[in-house]
């Protein structure tokens, strides 16, 4: 392969890895890290009414807040049809109760739960739509105020400021102009003659535990590209809670044909859970998404240990290539660090440790009766289990229930290594044993900190593209053709040579 291709190949890893991260964080919510929490705000509508023995239709419309994501919504109303209306060809999201003969007071409920969206998604800026001025003296009152304002502000969000300010003011031009409309009302009129994009908008105060709440009349207004939202009745809303938009272009918040004096009061709670749940319920509903929460549990927990391999596989790489620690055995670190996640460290070595010496001690005396190599290979598979079970008996015996877990080491492999080290010991000595022995202990223990990393872990399961970055890494190392770092001990005579003066 040429240098561009393999460079081009790196690159693709790279963008599939990252491609792959963002739409599972940014579009999907899956947090980055492990145990982090969202905020749910349930929010409940109750709605009352007193019916006068005619059908009835109550009409409820919802919100659609590009800020929040609706998590879940429910409706309580006995022997009524309801049905919820949402699409593109509607203006507005809402929730139909219909009942053909209806006498009496009436209660009805309706209950969502909203979270807030790490990244909202963007809206377009408004037409600015023309307006009717004023009758005298208000209409010369707001154009007084709005010279005022733009004589003191340098741009759109300044002028907003000012504004506000002038509105909190004990100015004559403003007391004239709030003795004719709300400071809610004044405030979008004077952004309109500004030229300023605005939208009068009713929300609701995320504050947790209170009842018997109204919606808050708001504006938003369009300033640099986003939408800022300001409120002008302090009295009825505190700046410190969000706020979710409930009603932005309906000119009613609550229709009832058929019944009278209706009503409706807001109750709001907050709850957290954790965000990857969240997450995964979402997505629980995408059959588009490529995500291992759609398999049944126990296929999840099967590869909740497989995808760590990639991780062992990358520490082997960089260990044997760039550092030049021999091994007995290529990848045999990777499973020897497997089990220790299910051991333990300590309990790990320990059991490893012995299972080896005396497996080599017992290989040593199979090498004196001339045995062939699968029956060889056989004899010592059954030592490692016979070894396995004595120790697994003895520990449970001595009360040592830590023990027990060496019941996990991959018996096959254990007999290989035996087998392999037993042949280095007789071709090349006891001294490359503990080599190759040691080599392998210290690669699969760091192998083990690096998969039983709780992050990682985290991320090898629920953000598959993070396996791309480890391909790459590990296609870049295997291009690696200098010295390994153990291997510069040899020049060091080369500088202690005399300097020539």
């Amino acid at each position: 392969m040429s240098k561009a291709a393999f460079i081009a190949l790196i690159l693709f890893l790279v963008v599939l890895g990252s491609t792959n991260i963002y739409y599972r964080h940014v579009e999907k919510g899956v947090p980055l890290t492990r145990g982090e929490q969202v905020d749910i705000w349930q929010t409940e509508a109750e709605i009352t009414f007193s019916g006068t023995g005619n059908p009835v239709t109550a009409k409820l419309y919802l919100s659609d807040d590009p800020n929040y994501e609706l998590v879940e919504e429910y409706t309580a109303s006995p022997a009524y049809g309801v049905n919820i209306v949402r699409g593109e060809q509607e203006k507005t999201e809402h929730v139909v109760w219909s009942k053909r003969s209806v006498k009496g007071e009436q209660t009805l409920y309706y209950q969502s739960a909203f979270k807030v969206k790490p990244y909202p998604e963007g809206q377009e800026e408004p037409f600015l739509e023309p307006i009717s001025p004023l009758a005298e003296p208000y209409e010369s009152s707001a154009q007084a105020t709005l010279m005022v304002a733009l004589d003191r502000s340098g741009d759109k969000a300044t002028l907003v400021s000012q504004i506000l300010s002038l509105l909190d003011s004990d100015d004559q031009n403003i007391a004239l102009l709030l003795s004719e409309l709300s400071a809610t009302d004044a405030f979008s009129y004077l952004m309109s003659l500004a030229e300023v994009p605005n939208k009068p908008v009713r929300g609701l105060v995320l504050e947790d535990g209170r009842r018997n709440q109204s919606l808050v009349p708001m504006v938003k207004v369009h300033i640099d590209g986003k939408w800022q939202l300001h409120n002008l009745e302090k009295l009825s809303a505190n700046d410190e809670f969000p706020v979710l938009v409930w009603l932005e272009d309906s000119p009613a918040l609550l229709d009832v044909i058929g019944g009278e004096n209706s009503n409706i009061r807001f109750s709001i709670s907050k709850r957290s859970q954790s965000a990857l749940r969240e997450a995964n319920r979402s997505l629980s509903s995408d059959d588009w998404d490529f995500s291992l929460y759609h398999l049944p549990i126990a296929e999840q927990n099967v590869f909740k240990g497989i995808l760590l391999i990639p991780l062992g596989a990358l520490i082997v790489v960089f260990m044997r290539i760039m550092i030049g620690i021999r091994c007995s055995g290529t990848f045999m670190p990777i499973l020897i660090a497997t089990s220790f996640i299910q051991t333990e460290l300590l309990n790990g070595l320990i059991g490893f440790v012995t299972i080896v010496s005396i497996g080599l001690m017992i290989r040593s005396y199979l090498s004196h009766l001339n045995l062939l190599l699968v029956a060889r290979i056989s004899a010592v598979v059954l030592v490692v289990i016979s070894l396995i079970v004595v120790l697994t008996m003895l520990a449970f015996k001595l009360g040592w229930t830590k023990g027990l877990t060496i019941t996990f080491f991959p018996m096959i492999i254990m007999a290989w290594t035996i087998e392999r080290m037993s042949i280095i010991w007789e071709e090349e000595g006891g001294k490359e044993v503990f080599v190759q022995g040691g080599g392998s202990l210290i690669v699969a223990v760091l192998a083990y900190l690096l998969m039983s990393n709780n992050w990682l872990q985290h991320m090898a399961f629920n953000f598959l593209g993070i396996h791309a970055f480890i391909m790459a890494a590990i296609l870049v190392m295997g291009q690696y053709t200098g010295y390994r770092l153990l291997e510069l001990h040899r020049f060091t005579p080369l500088a202690n040579l005399p300097k020539e003066e």
